[in-house]
């Protein structure tokens, strides 16, 4: 099955800012409680995954501009996009999941373009 059911916009950020089902599932839950903080505990304690990989993951969303990061001893984190255009690719993800599941779970983990999938391996990251 190809990710055709998906926009550019939706595909792009997909493979910008997503790279596993837990970020997803992060970032769904975080958009659907727009204006609540939350902390790696919180949400491991709802997703019931790993805090250490929440807390890792949401320092990379507030890094790529989709949460807001406050606190000093324990950080919390809130949704908000640094730009409408982030915020609309955002919101299309999500609707996508949420509609899709399937078909953006293969988008993350097999993109249809074999040369951008090239291209993005020798991308630079900011480390982690």
């Amino acid at each position: 099955m190809s990710n055709e059911g998906l926009s550019p916009a939706v595909k792009r950020f997909l493979r910008e800012h997503i790279q596993s089902v837990e970020q997803i599932e992060i970032l769904a839950l975080i958009h659907g409680a727009r204006g609540r903080d939350w902390t790696a505990r919180a949400l491991d304690q709802t997703l019931r995954s790993s805090e250490q990989s929440i807390g890792r993951r949401l320092a990379e969303f507030a890094r790529g501009g989709l949460l807001m990061e406050s606190g000093e001893a324990e950080k919390t984190y809130r949704y908000k996009p640094r730009d409408s255009a982030l915020e609309t690719a955002a919101v299309e993800a999500v609707q996508a999941y949420r509609a899709r599941p399937v078909l953006v779970i293969e988008t993350i983990f097999k993109p249809d373009d074999p040369a951008q999938s090239f291209a993005d391996a020798f991308r630079i990251r900011p480390s982690r």
